[in-house]
């Protein structure tokens, strides 16, 4: 997939001619130029699609087709790359948002809050719609060359980073904690990889999954709210943030239970959207038993 992706990314002077004209084709339109594109790589890609699809069974414990993941991931890159400057603006609403005042109540305690998602639906949009309404801070990792053209996108509208790849993690460490400190929110995406990640398990099978969100949480109780995005109609989303998670008081911030039931979270998160889970096409690099 980063392949593909990179013939696009990684020459600035095809890219700005493919926005300038996609740009100028109607937005229905472009909904079913999509559905085509998405078709056929489907159908011209027969590899991807058989690993794609053994994942998605495996852990879902049934058959679920991946055809409507190659849609979902053609829809997102589109919506990135080529009608972000279209799609947000104040003036264009396409969010439908539910649960906002968790956000609200954890900001009155005057310690910040964790906002903890997936790459799930269009994350890009959705860091940008709470971006517009709240002081946002996340840490990404645009050291690919193929996805950062994606997050420079999103730094040209507004949206602040911190990239994984590039600083160091004292540094990034700091700056969340003066942030929360600030009353401000953290946005965590807790299915990120890295092998020198604590040792966890995400449905079930070994993986490597962040600490950072727990810790934050846990070392001065912070309020850590699970939410989740996803296409509902067309180019328009909807976005959930749920209650704060109750952590065990018994819990320490290094604890690997913590991370146990935030990792839990993540699963109900992925589920409860399966084909719009932007990992699916290298799941298997995740784990330890890869199938």
């Amino acid at each position: 997939m980063y392949q593909l992706l990179g013939k696009v990314t990684r020459n600035p002077h095809r890219l700005n001619k493919m926005q300038k004209w996609i740009r100028r084709i109607p937005q229905p339109l472009i909904y079913y130029v999509c559905l085509i594109i998405s078709w056929a790589y489907y159908l011209l890609a027969p590899k991807t699609k058989k690993t794609i699809q053994n994942q998605i069974n495996a852990i879902l414990q049934k058959k679920e087709s991946c055809r409507n993941y190659f849609f979902h991931l053609t829809l997102m890159l589109i919506e990135i790359l080529f009608l972000s400057q279209r799609h947000l603006t104040p003036q264009n609403s396409i969010f439908n948002i539910e649960g906002e005042k968790y956000i609200d109540q954890a900001l009155e305690k005057g310690k910040g809050t964790i906002l903890y998602t997936t790459h799930t639906g269009n994350f890009f949009y959705y860091y940008w719609y709470l971006s517009q309404k709240y002081p946002c801070l996340t840490v990404a990792t645009a050291g690919s060359l193929e996805l950062r053209p994606l997050y420079e996108i999103f730094q040209s509208h507004g949206c602040n980073g911190l990239d994984y790849d590039q600083e160091s993690p004292l540094k990034i460490w700091r700056a969340l904690r003066q942030h929360l400190k600030n009353n401000g929110v953290v946005v965590l995406l807790g299915d990120f990889y890295r092998p020198n990640f604590p040792t966890s398990y995400l449905f079930g099978r070994e993986t490597k999954t962040p600490a950072g969100a727990a810790v934050l949480s846990l070392e001065n109780g912070i309020p850590l709210l699970p939410f989740y995005g996803y296409r509902h109609k067309k180019f328009q989303h909807h976005i959930i943030i749920k209650p704060p998670i109750q952590f065990s008081k018994d819990f320490s911030p290094k604890d690997p239970a913590a991370i146990q039931e935030l990792n839990h979270i993540l699963e109900e998160l992925i589920i409860s959207k399966p084909s719009q889970w932007f990992y699916w096409f290298n799941i298997k690099e995740r784990f330890s038993d890869p199938l």
